[in-house]
């Protein structure tokens, strides 16, 4: 009889973890306390068009006279002498240039999660077997790592109160 008892304590059934998370899906909680639909949108849409500024050091000075569109002069080192006409001349030195260029994977970011959302893949079937017959189907990555690290938790706590019951 008290084998019994001690194989019903130690079942971890889908309720139990349930009680202890609470019965909010991720996207429940997300739309209570996160971002709205039009939210989301105006993100994603905002990062289809990222951009990086992408820097660079040349060897010699360079002047905005010089560089293509786009592109701006950051910082000249060397000497700065001025000509007859008093305009600045730079002597050697070093340039250091910057522009724009497209952030591909933001970019590609956004793309892929628009894709998910317009249901372009197929769902993802992940499924939990709690070991006694029972498994809960469609779990989210985070389900999967919550309820892994309860069991874990679990599993450590049981065998703390098989020791403490053991006298070890």
């Amino acid at each position: 009889m008290k084998t019994q008892e001690t194989k019903e304590e130690n079942k971890f059934t889908p309720e139990m973890a349930y009680a202890y998370m609470g019965s909010m899906t991720m996207m429940e909680a997300m739309m209570r306390s996160g971002p709205t639909h039009e939210e989301v949108a105006k993100e994603l849409k905002r990062e289809l068009y990222a951009n990086k500024s992408v820097r660079a050091k040349v060897k010699g000075a360079v002047t905005k006279e010089h560089l293509d569109k786009g592109k701006r002069v950051i910082a000249i080192s060397g000497l700065v002498t001025t000509n007859r006409q008093g305009q600045k001349v730079y002597g050697d030195g070093d340039t250091v240039l910057e522009w724009d260029e497209a952030d591909n994977q933001i970019r590609q970011g956004a793309v892929d999660i628009i894709a998910r959302l317009f249901g372009a893949y197929p769902g993802q079937k992940i499924s939990l077997d709690f070991g006694n017959g029972e498994e809960l189907d469609n779990a989210s990555p985070e389900d999967v790592r919550f309820m892994r690290k309860l069991a874990t938790q679990y599993s450590k706590y049981k065998l703390e109160q098989s020791k403490k019951k053991s006298g070890k």
